[in-house]
């Protein structure tokens, strides 16, 4: 394909052409190790463009347009929302610039490299004096009991910083894989978040998404949590998806298309390679259609 057909073929430089020109130029020089850009909703964000969400964003403007565009729709100024597995920030500053002055955002990140650039980042968006939520941070793991577990990197944390995970026996490091590891602190949802009632929950924990809801009892009990998005490489096998519908939610694939995002049964595989597999499931569907039916990206001209 023509590279210019390829950029105009994607909803990031058809709806915000100016990121267009930006990758172009960008493209015509070395990409640096460290750069702070601003996101589309005027939030500074320090990224590393050599890799995986560092690139995405450094490229396209964004990380995950359908899940960013999904999460901007379902929150609400003054709500609480959390993010478990959130990385360097780049969807604690979403749910914070969403949620407002008068919302809250709490942000759980267990690899310490990683945890010290997303306080960096919520400490930028600060300074920076964007109207955004108050973000609490926490440093751990989060499943399904509380204690103290080792985290493991793989091989190719190298080039994608997001893929650390707990080292337990359905999730972590196979047999004579090496590969270095952290003690962590693990809490479960329902005791970090105590008499918070988030109503956004954004799940990204490589492969223990299970755990970590079985870890919020009491909060899927009480029908707290309205909306949660989250990725699932393996339908089938997880188990995520009848976890959550016995619990009175409804499940929905969330997923790309040039005129804006798209609900679909759960059953529909990405066609995009650069599209994870997230998935809605949320206690509100007529709410949640209605909201992510009109066309558009909002939150790449918030």
């Amino acid at each position: 394909m023509n590279p210019l057909a390829f950029l105009f073929a994607k909803p990031h430089y058809v709806w915000r052409p100016r990121q267009a020109l930006l990758r172009v130029t960008r493209a015509m020089r070395r990409t640096p190790d460290d750069a702070t850009v601003t996101l589309p909703w005027g939030a500074p964000l320090r990224i590393n463009p050599a890799e995986v969400i560092g690139r995405a964003i450094w490229t396209t403007g964004v990380y995950d347009l359908a899940v960013s565009e999904a999460i901007w729709r379902l929150l609400d100024p003054g709500e609480t929302a959390v993010d478990v597995g959130a990385n360097i920030g780049y969807f604690t500053s979403l749910m914070a610039c969403r949620a407002g002055p008068t919302g809250t955002v709490l942000a759980a990140e267990p690899h310490p490299e990683i945890h010290r650039a997303l306080a960096q980042n919520v400490e930028g968006l600060r300074a920076a004096g964007v109207k955004a939520a108050a973000v609490g941070l926490l440093q751990a793991a989060v499943a399904d009991a509380s204690g103290r577990h080792l985290l493991w990197e793989p091989p190719e944390f190298v080039t994608n910083r997001g893929t650390a995970r707990l080292d337990t026996e359905a999730t972590g490091a196979p047999a004579n894989v090496s590969g270095r590891r952290f003690e962590v602190e693990v809490v479960t949802l329902d005791g970090w978040c105590g008499t918070s009632r988030p109503t956004v929950l954004k799940l990204d924990v490589e492969g223990y998404e299970l755990s970590v809801l079985r870890g919020a009892a009491r909060l899927l009990a009480a029908r707290a949590i309205r909306d949660i998005v989250y990725e699932d490489h393996d339908p089938a096998a997880s188990g995520l998806r009848a976890h959550l519908e016995g619990h009175g939610f409804s499940v929905f694939a969330v997923r790309l298309r040039l005129t804006g995002p798209a609900l679909l049964p759960p059953v529909t595989t990405s066609p995009l390679h650069f599209a994870p597999p997230s998935f809605l499931a949320t206690l509100q569907p007529e709410r949640a259609r209605a909201r992510l039916a009109p066309r558009g990206w909002k939150v790449l001209r918030p």
